[in-house]
């Protein structure tokens, strides 16, 4: 891990890189929420890629007492400051300086480190201090309309101004029904999606501007009162300037491609287009449908037509490249996606119909959500022949009570495993964050996925919302009744309440099992499955129970805890390790037909591998039914486990409880 040391007569403060993984993650987005009302709305997964990216910094005191962060960002040359928070109790000790000042240690080739803070700020008052200067103002597009400082530390090169200093948001013009949502006080829901034009954490990206026309379409309202409010607003948008022979021609140039205006309606919006392609902006923005029919035929002429939410997806995907990849489920043949416009047409399908629900509403009700992409995220699950499986929507609006908003789960054979691998993966991503409680709010939430999150552990509350604390880490017993709420006193339905927090005084029978890695990477390891092509059954590997069989002839008392040992072999890398550790829910043994026959389901072991291990069909074998499996964030080689062990693990060995917990804190870097 990266680091440096810097000494001062107070303390000794270490500048770290925080890496993927890293505990210190957690503590930088607690801090974050602490000072989330001036830092702005930013995802945990942010905080992730920017660990990934090394663009991470904390400051550290002895005994690895945490202080502050910086989040930062390379850009054109320079170095931009997305975040530089430290902790109340050391304000004014300097630790802000130490981030600062360590970012231009590392980058000393960089034009110099700029950021951009509102006005009525009190950071204002910092960033001098820290040796900034402010370089720009501009007004912002909020409805405060308060002005943005670019404040900027100079690394003193040659020409070091330009490429921080100047003005590189994404230009585009908006039409009229675009700045009737933004500016009118009878606010609708449709126009949520243009009003997420408006939020904060754009106003460093896009520049809006609206045409003259617009003067034309208020000067046509009727209604005086809201003629007069909607002209006092216009001042807080820039508007196109254009000579009116170049607006001509460029009229002429699309009335050349696109049909015949046939309605004032039409003929306004041509205009509005017109004023666009002149001034070579690249956006046009509307929720003119007929219009929007035309987007390939205007992109020839260099006038890219969009909704506001697929425009602000654009925007966010220039700004944020990592998190639109498609996340594929390691080892299988089904992907999550980001969806886009191009997949409408599928989602139409996924619309209840049973319930009223019609197309439109469920397209509009996805638009909305997307308009917002850094307080939502919406996936689609797709298989291999291109059939969408999943619809999924959560708001991240609320931070301390996430919620899925949306889910639509058409029928098919892998509907209940899928369901249950996405409910598994809520639970797991919220328990990152410790002690959130996730919401399940969307009205029409499909039977299969209703059941899937009941046996995920997610209880009514009482206004019939499913819920369920997220806690991850290691708990007491008092302390899980406390937190997560009155808890089951059957073992397995506990198992289910409190995953992924382990209690550390209820001692439970725990095991090592070393597995083959190829078995490993089908059942529960994705690290090794990544390493792979495709599995033999796609769904396998997201399902939450799964089944292993074993030769040996040990006792498994149950329910109990099983680490999982991968052996070396395969040509697989990070194998002769610790990897991951799941629940026993049970242990039966018997004659090998029979036992297939009954577990059968849960693996993907075929009756040739059960063969092998058996010897006969009538030759007995184990297996062992498991759950809530989790792959530990850091393998433990077999070097570090052996001082405990002995030697390395030729078959299933039991292990006494304090010793699995040491290897889960290990293991997860707790």
């Amino acid at each position: 891990m990266q680091g440096s040391r810097i000494e001062s007569s107070q303390n000794v403060i270490e500048i770290r890189t925080v890496s993927v993984g890293d505990k210190l993650l957690d503590a930088i987005v607690q801090l974050w929420r602490l000072h989330s009302d001036t830092l702005g709305f930013l995802p945990k997964g942010a905080f992730e890629q920017a660990a990934q990216e090394q663009t991470l910094l904390a400051a550290i005191e002895p005994r690895d007492q945490f202080r502050g962060y910086v989040l930062f960002r390379r850009s054109r040359g320079g170095i931009k400051i997305a975040h530089l928070c430290v902790g109340s109790d050391v304000a004014r000790q300097g630790v802000a300086r130490k981030l600062v000042d360590e970012i231009t240690a590392r980058h000393p080739g960089a034009s110099g480190v700029g950021l951009w803070c509102r006005e009525d700020y009190e950071a204002n008052k910092i960033w001098p201090r820290l040796g900034f200067s402010p370089r720009q103002r501009r007004r912002g597009r909020g409805r405060s309309g308060g002005e943005l400082i670019l404040w900027f530390k100079d690394h003193a090169h040659p020409d070091l101004l330009t490429p921080l200093s100047r003005d590189d948001r994404v230009e585009a013009v908006i039409d009229s029904c675009v700045y009737f949502d933004i500016v009118d006080i009878d606010q609708t829901t449709r126009g949520e999606e243009s009003r997420a034009l408006m939020s904060d954490w754009l106003e460093d990206s896009i520049r809006l501007f609206v045409s003259q026309e617009i003067r034309n379409d208020m000067h046509g309202d009727g209604d005086v009162g809201r003629r007069e409010r909607r002209e006092r607003q216009i001042g807080n948008f820039e508007e196109t300037r254009i000579a009116p022979a170049a607006h001509q021609q460029a009229l002429d140039k699309l009335t050349g491609i696109l049909p015949a205006a046939g309605d004032d309606q039409t003929k306004t919006d041509y205009r509005h287009l017109a004023w666009t392609l002149a001034g070579n902006f690249p956006y046009f923005l509307t929720r003119d449908r007929p219009l929007l029919t035309h987007k390939d035929a205007l992109q020839k002429l260099g006038v890219c037509v969009l909704t506001p939410g697929e425009f602000i997806r654009r925007v966010d995907e220039l700004d944020r490249k990592e998190a639109y990849r498609p996340e594929e489920i390691s080892g299988t043949k089904i992907t999550f996606l980001s969806v886009d416009d191009g997949l409408m047409p599928s989602i139409e399908k996924l619309a209840d119909s049973g319930d009223g629900e019609s197309p439109r509403n469920l397209v509009d009700q996805v638009r909305n959500l997307l308009a917002k992409p850094r307080e939502n995220l919406v996936r689609v699950a797709r298989d291999s022949d291109g059939n969408l499986l999943a619809l999924i929507g959560i708001s991240a609006a609320a931070t301390t009570s996430p919620a899925l908003v949306l889910a639509r789960m058409p029928k098919s054979s892998v509907a209940p495993t899928l369901a249950r691998f996405i409910a598994h993966k809520l639970t797991a991503e919220q328990a990152k964050a410790n002690l959130v409680t996730y919401r399940i709010t969307d009205t029409r939430l499909p039977d299969v996925f209703r059941e899937a999150l009941l046996y995920g552990g997610f209880k009514p509350d009482d206004k019939g919302e499913l819920t369920r604390p997220c806690r991850g880490g290691l708990l007491t017993l008092a302390d899980a009744q406390r937190e997560l709420g009155g808890l089951s006193v059957n073992r397995v339905s506990r198992e289910s309440e409190t995953w992924p927090a382990k209690l550390t005084d209820v001692p439970e029978p725990a095991y090592m099992i070393p597995i083959n890695p190829a078995y490993a990477s089908s059942l529960f390891d994705h690290g090794l499955a990544s390493q792979t092509l495709f599995c033999e059954k796609p769904d396998v590997l997201m399902q939450d129970e799964c089944v292993y069989y074993s030769g040996t002839r040990m006792g498994f008392p149950e329910p109990g805890r099983i680490i999982w040992y991968v052996s070396q072999g395969g040509g697989y890398e990070g194998t002769s390790a610790a990897r991951a550790c799941s629940f026993l829910i049970e242990a039966e043994r018997g004659p090998a037909k029979v036992i297939y026959k009954k577990y059968r389901r849960f693996g993907v072991f075929g009756w040739k591998e059960v063969l092998a291990i058996a010897g006969k069909p009538e030759g007995e074998l184990t297996a062992l039914r498991f759950s809530h499996s989790e792959s530990f964030t850091n393998p433990i080689p077999l070097a570090a486990m052996l001082p405990d062990l002995g030697s390395a693990p030729a078959g299933p060995r039991p292990l006494d409880y304090s010793l699995f917990l040491k290897l889960y804190r290990q293991g997860m870097g707790l």
